[in-house]
């Protein structure tokens, strides 16, 4: 978290403000309304040369270059390169080898464990208020 010294003014003042308190504010520098957006984490490749994986029709994630717009922790607004409706990877899980060990004596074994499957996702609104969550792109409000 970054702090800075700031003066500021209120047209009404809240019930119990007094002079010197602390506060936190979030400042808005800019915005776009109705947006297609992918979680910030989907977003591969370089700065100079931006991709997100989409899901193929034969199941095997294709690697996609995009153009990407403003940027938060969260979401990462794509310009050019995708469509609303298209499957965006999030991540992959990679199912592990079962392996077996036994130890001399009368002990038995141990076996190793693995699983897991793909994850879908991506898409939604862009910035607060949007609507998030969904697991094909969309788009959503400011």
């Amino acid at each position: 978290m970054v702090t800075f010294p700031i003066s500021l003014s209120l047209s009404s003042l809240p019930s119990g403000l007094l002079p010197g308190m602390s506060a936190d504010v979030n400042v808005t520098v800019t915005s776009h309304a109705n947006v297609l957006a992918v979680p910030t984490s989907a977003i591969g490749g370089t700065d100079d040369a931006p991709t997100v994986q989409l899901m193929g029709g034969d199941g095997q994630p294709v690697t996609t270059p995009v153009e990407i717009g403003l940027t938060t922790s969260q979401f990462t607004e794509v310009v050019v390169g995708l469509t609303v409706g298209q499957t965006v990877v999030t991540g992959v899980v990679n199912p592990q080898q079962s392996t077996g060990t036994t130890t001399g004596g009368t002990g038995g074994g141990r076996t190793g464990f693995g699983g897991g499957a793909g994850l879908g996702g991506g898409g939604g609104g862009f910035g607060t208020g949007g609507t998030g969550g969904r697991r094909t792109g969309g788009t959503g409000g400011n």
